[in-house]
């Protein structure tokens, strides 16, 4: 197990796996692939030589979806998609959008967020 650099991490529904030593995760990444190979092409397939490449655990990620709401900008809470959190950093966002994402909060500073329940507001995402 690894500890999660994310403080939003057991609530945020973005991403899975930062509790997940990282050479675990390549592993389990290999394995679906394995997996994957076998069930669409040949389940017969004996010995399977799969590489997985991956960049950096952090820092990597160039799009992201955040949502407006009152309160700010962020992402969907995890099994409460109703719900956002506010979100001042992500992690695995490529660190140049999280500067995008501070000028777009202090450029927004009231927001006529999107509403999800009553369906009014004008903006939605970023």
């Amino acid at each position: 197990m690894a500890e999660p650099r994310c403080p939003y991490f057991n609530r945020c529904g973005g991403c899975s796996f930062q509790n997940v030593d990282y050479q675990t995760q390549l592993d389990n990444k290999k394995q679906q692939l394995v997996h994957a190979i076998r069930a669409d092409i040949d389940p017969d397939l004996k010995d399977i030589d799969v590489k997985v490449f991956s960049g950096e655990p952090y820092d990597y990620r160039n799009r992201m979806d955040f949502i407006f709401h009152a309160n700010g900008l962020g992402f969907r809470e995890k099994g409460r998609w109703q719900n956002i959190i506010d979100i001042k950093e992500c992690p695995i966002s490529d660190q140049r959008l999280n500067l995008l994402l501070a000028e777009v909060r202090d450029f927004f500073r009231e927001p006529d967020a999107f509403h999800v329940k009553k369906h009014s507001g004008t903006f939605r995402y970023a």
